[in-house]
């Protein structure tokens, strides 16, 4: 009798292994797989940010990547989730002015260089690095 009571042991403790092993394979798999589709997606973003036209751009990608950001939002712990959301604001808060056209090209870094001169540093040089920043703090969350 007690060979019976020990192989229905085991089979239930092996069962319930099996089945706790699953889930936590499952739910790995699940947020790798949000993480990779975040991934290609701002990466796809950074290879098409344009060297002039950044502001045209911005606007025209913003609701994307908002989509992009609040989807991959739901796979993040609550401190990550934090994170992005703050990284979210400062990027949607991004102001026609800082993508002004004038900052593009040679006339932009005339443009810059004379600002310097007037004006403390700022931490972005052109309005493709202002986006550029961004999105690549984007792409740190997919790693």
């Amino acid at each position: 009798m007690s060979q019976i009571i020990q192989a229905v042991f085991f089979t239930i403790l092996g069962g319930a292994i099996s089945s706790a092993s699953g889930l936590f394979i499952a739910n790995y798999r699940r947020t790798k797989d949000a993480k990779d589709d975040f991934g290609r997606f701002v990466s796809t973003k950074i290879g098409e940010v344009p060297k002039r036209d950044v502001l045209g751009f911005y606007k025209s990608s913003k609701p994307a990547i908002r989509e992009a950001v609040h989807r991959f939002m739901h796979y993040l712990k609550t401190e990550k989730r934090a994170s992005i959301q703050s990284l979210w604001e400062e990027y949607d808060s991004v102001t026609d002015q800082q993508l002004d056209p004038i900052n593009e090209g040679k006339m932009g870094e005339v443009f810059r260089d004379l600002q310097k001169l007037t004006n403390p540093p700022t931490k972005f040089n052109s309005p493709h690095e202002v986006v550029r920043y961004y999105l690549d703090e984007f792409y740190k969350f997919s790693a």
